[in-house]
């Protein structure tokens, strides 16, 4: 993991420690016994504390939710997976000491519901008003998710989700620890996106964790007409999306705080225009070079995750912790990972 996390492959790590590739992979595969100067010579190529190679925390694969384009890398996935599966673990270990309410995200059988009825239910019930949904964020961290983000750019990942346990602490059995079975929903978002983009990419990936603890072949398309519904609800939008133009479009975006695009898709799904308008449009839109990147004035501000913040300065403020202390709790070593938790230098890091 800290290996995928700094983008090294295993040959990028035996240049520095300069011990044979073969040698590193049976330690990685548990084949060979890892000495003690080789996990110092290890820990400091990665730029980690011995500790965190010690970590006893169950590892997990990522599982089925993540929003990307086709063209991602594998590398660049493992880069993700690094990220997810270190930020669970850290996550884990703040919530020990800090309770941040009950979960009230709910699971619906997809056998049962439409992912559009399921959009509609879960408003109802987190008593979200008709119209445009002002905060995302807000509204899922209100409910018990936990979102953080990081800018990464030139990455064709645009957000992760995942809910480890999803069972009641009294059937915790021995397979999963203590501290999985509390875990909230976890959502991460590629802050270097687009935020009409990051926003439908949250409620995709609510989507999955509310309707797909099981795969099935259409979940994606299922994720993003929960999304579609979700932010924007055919009772409040129909009518609106009717005899469409540019300049509507525009003042429509704006609105729902959702891209042009999404809009274009939405009324056709409704009904609103048939393909061939639909095409028209998105052609409009590649002449005015909209299909890449919508215009910079029409973005909605951006939403920024405050409850992991906020969890971090309960242990600075309420506990006295020390940044050393946080360091060694979390298992970091240097301040640039630190700020990528806690989001207090906002910068971009580049997957190569």
């Amino acid at each position: 993991m800290a290996r995928d996390l700094r983008c090294m492959s295993q040959k990028d790590l035996t240049d520095v420690v300069k011990f044979t590739q073969g040698k590193l992979s049976k330690i990685e595969n548990g084949l060979l016994r890892c000495s003690e100067n080789d996990i110092n010579l290890i820990a400091t190529a990665l730029d980690f504390p011995i500790e965190f190679f010690f970590q006893d925390d169950p590892i997990y694969g990522l599982g089925i939710n993540y929003r990307k384009k086709k063209t991602s890398t594998g590398k660049e996935l493992r880069y993700f997976e690094a990220l997810f599966q270190i930020r669970r673990m850290q996550i884990a270990r703040l919530l020990k000491s800090v309770d941040i309410g009950e979960i009230d995200i709910k699971e619906f059988s997809i056998e049962e519901y439409t992912p559009s009825t399921v959009a509609k239910i879960v408003r109802d019930m987190w008593h979200i008003p008709s119209g445009p949904i002002n905060n995302i964020v807000e509204i899922i961290e209100g409910m018990g998710g936990i979102v953080f983000s990081e800018n990464v750019r030139g990455s064709k990942v645009d957000a992760m989700s995942q809910w480890i346990t999803r069972i009641p602490i009294k059937e915790v059995s021995m397979s999963h620890s203590y501290m999985d079975a509390c875990l909230p929903p976890l959502f991460f978002v590629n802050a270097n996106k687009p935020m009409d983009r990051i926003r439908f990419s949250i409620a995709h990936e609510l989507g999955h964790i509310l309707m797909h603890r099981v795969p099935n072949e259409k979940m994606e398309e299922e994720a993003d007409k929960f999304a579609a519904e979700f932010l924007m609800p055919e009772d409040d939008i129909k009518n609106q999306l009717r005899s469409l133009s540019l300049d509507k479009l525009a003042n429509l975006k704006l609105q729902w705080k959702t891209s042009m695009a999404a809009l274009i898709h939405r009324a056709k799904e409704l009904r609103c225009i048939t393909t061939n308008q639909a095409k028209y449009m998105f052609m409009k839109l590649s002449s005015m070079g909209y299909r890449l990147k919508e215009p910079e004035h029409l973005l909605p501000p951006r939403e920024n995750p405050k409850l992991l913040h906020n969890i971090i300065d309960v242990y600075f403020k309420d506990f006295s912790y020390t940044k050393k202390d946080l360091y060694s709790l979390l298992f970091l070593k240097r301040d640039n990972d630190f700020y990528d938790l806690y989001g207090e230098t906002p910068k971009l890091r580049i997957v190569k």
